[in-house]
């Protein structure tokens, strides 16, 4: 016959004491029913990890403490996970917060929802320690294997016929769902567990949401401020080790347990594993704001003073100007780097097909415009709210032949490769800054590969740059890793890297040098030309301990912020 009231674990051990003292008091009065009846409570309580001799409910004990740790653990990879996906996705579908930001986030949030329904159905149907045990595994085997699998699942979907944010949602789905589920089946487990141990369904509830959210704020934190200036791949592999390691400690004492053997160094086994993890993280007078606007990328600001126009990008205050222009005079260069971006013409002073990866103030792709009437320029500007500042303020009309293109740099080269036939540029400008730097999307091995491919034989590409520091070295590394020959003009804090096609030369000082009269003259330039010539370093190479910078690894701000010289 079986109890007469089918009891609650939590309502199980809520009255576990008095049960105890009832059971006593049964057999002294010889009361077999009431005997049976206790019994049948006390292995059912034995049976789900729970003894008789634990303390009276509301206590802290160490296998509670234990269960606590592995949420924040859980919570902890979970947040970190999250971060780098966005990173992993990027170099496919580019850096959109609407489209990659976006879809990884909404994909975390759909897939713990999911796993919060499945956490809470199992939590009563299943051992507590087999299942954390097995998700970690799980969980770490897969963020192990997401290095190897990026590739093959996100290049078909993104050389694909699917729109980029639909084909960032799916890629998001294949990479992190299942990880993300098994995530979030946890916490419902254990507080389900907990609140067994203690009695109190609030505060159980009110403790592993604190504890785990103040441990996925620190993952947060490491991983953006410190995990990524390290292998995107290592960091991902090595997490999943410690999580297969953290998740056979929890199957191992879990198994011990059953077999009644205590083992008291759970907490110091896993909170010692846990600190292991966790280890590895001028001012200018622009004039009076007359424009401010807060875009999805960043916040633009214009200033004006007189007729000199200035393009910010960040926050208001910050001293780094994008673009000026005086509207008196606007063949005059404001800003060195936008003289310097012509140093291209050295090689190929009459190309066909330009392309412009940054548009800004528009001042460079403006005056390639006024200089070069017959050539065909097209613009890449990821943001859109970019394009009507640099209409109303700064003097940029596209036309038929200066054409912009709202879409993220690397994604854009991507779609051209697969344009029949595919345009060959003559000459290729990199000025895609943001309020900080360059993104490091368009920085690495794997975006110049795919960029050659748009290069002509004869063509030049022109990368502005700002050095010198360590970020200039890699990044000077990485173009001659994939073009082999390079030269570097350096300004005032300002450099372009020089890559030129195949069948292009790299010419010496003496060279340019004899060219630039006739240059000058053919192309009416209104500045001087020689005084470009001049700033060309022939014999610079980078550091000999300069890293190349890959879609794996680009810690950009850790090596902006380091000087080699």
């Amino acid at each position: 016959m079986g109890l007469p009231y089918d009891y609650g674990l939590a309502e199980k051990v809520l009255c576990l004491a008095n049960i105890e003292k009832s059971y006593q008091v049964a057999q002294l009065h010889e009361l077999p029913v009431q005997i049976r009846i206790m019994e049948e409570i006390m292995d059912n309580c034995d049976s789900q990890g729970l003894s008789t001799g634990k303390p009276l409910p509301g206590r802290m004990t160490l296998p509670s403490i234990s269960l606590v740790l592995v949420a924040c653990i859980c919570g902890w990879f979970m947040m970190q996970l999250e971060i780098l996906g966005v990173r992993i996705l990027v170099p496919y579908f580019g850096s959109s917060v609407t489209v990659v930001t976006g879809s990884v986030i909404g994909v975390f949030l759909l897939c713990l929802s999911i796993g919060y329904l499945l956490g809470g159905w199992v939590s009563s149907r299943v051992n507590t320690g087999l299942w954390l045990g097995g998700a970690m595994i799980v969980v770490g085997v897969w963020k192990f294997l997401i290095p190897m699998i990026t590739e093959p699942v996100c290049d078909p979907i993104s050389m694909s016929d699917i729109d980029e944010k639909w084909g960032s949602l799916l890629a998001s789905f294949i990479l992190f769902g299942v990880p993300t589920v098994l995530f979030g089946t946890v916490s419902p487990v254990v507080v389900y567990r907990l609140t067994a141990r203690t009695g109190n369904a609030g505060f159980s509830t009110g403790l592993v949401l604190a504890a785990s959210t103040l441990a996925s704020f620190s993952g947060c934190v490491v991983t953006a401020f410190y995990l990524v200036l390290y292998s995107l791949r290592n960091t991902l592999k090595t997490s999943g080790v410690i999580l297969m390691v953290l998740g056979a400690v929890v199957l191992t004492i879990t198994i011990q347990q059953v077999r009644k053997q205590k083992n008291k160094l759970c907490l110091i086994v896993l909170f010692t594993a846990f600190l292991t993890s966790s280890a590895f993280a001028e001012s200018q007078d622009y004039g009076s704001l007359v424009y401010a606007k807060n875009s999805l990328y960043t916040g633009i600001f214009v200033y004006k003073n007189n007729s000199v126009m200035t393009l910010k990008f960040g926050r208001q205050g910050s001293s780094s100007a994008q673009s000026q222009v005086d509207l008196a005079d606007p063949r005059v260069h404001m800003a060195e780097y936008t003289e310097m971006a012509f140093c291209g013409l050295a090689y190929n002073s009459d190309p066909n097909n330009v392309l412009v990866i940054g548009l800004g103030g528009g001042v460079i792709p403006r005056e390639m415009r006024h200089y070069l009437p017959s050539a065909e320029i097209d613009i890449v500007e990821i943001d859109q709210a970019v394009l009507p500042v640099a209409k109303q303020f700064f003097m940029f009309q596209p036309d038929e032949h200066m054409k912009v293109h709202i879409s993220d740099g690397r994604v854009f080269v991507k779609k051209q490769k697969r344009r029949e036939p595919v345009t060959k540029y003559d000459y290729i400008v990199l000025d895609a800054f943001t309020s900080d730097y360059i993104p490091f999307h368009l920085m690495t091995k794997e975006f110049l590969t795919e960029l050659k491919e748009l290069l002509a034989d004869d063509g030049v590409i022109v990368a502005n740059v700002w050095y010198p520091n360590q970020l200039f070295d890699a990044e000077f590394r990485t173009f001659l890793d994939v073009f082999g020959r390079c030269q570097v003009f350096c300004g005032n804090g300002n450099a372009m890297i020089v890559a030129v096609g195949a069948k292009q030369e790299i010419l010496t000082v003496e060279q340019i040098v004899k060219k630039t009269p006739e240059l000058q003259k053919k192309l009416n330039l209104s500045f001087d030309f020689f005084g470009i010539v001049k700033k060309l370093a022939p014999n610079a190479m980078p550091h000999p301990q300069a890293m190349i910078l890959t879609d794996d690894r680009a810690p950009v701000n850790m090596l902006r912020n380091s000087v080699n010289r």
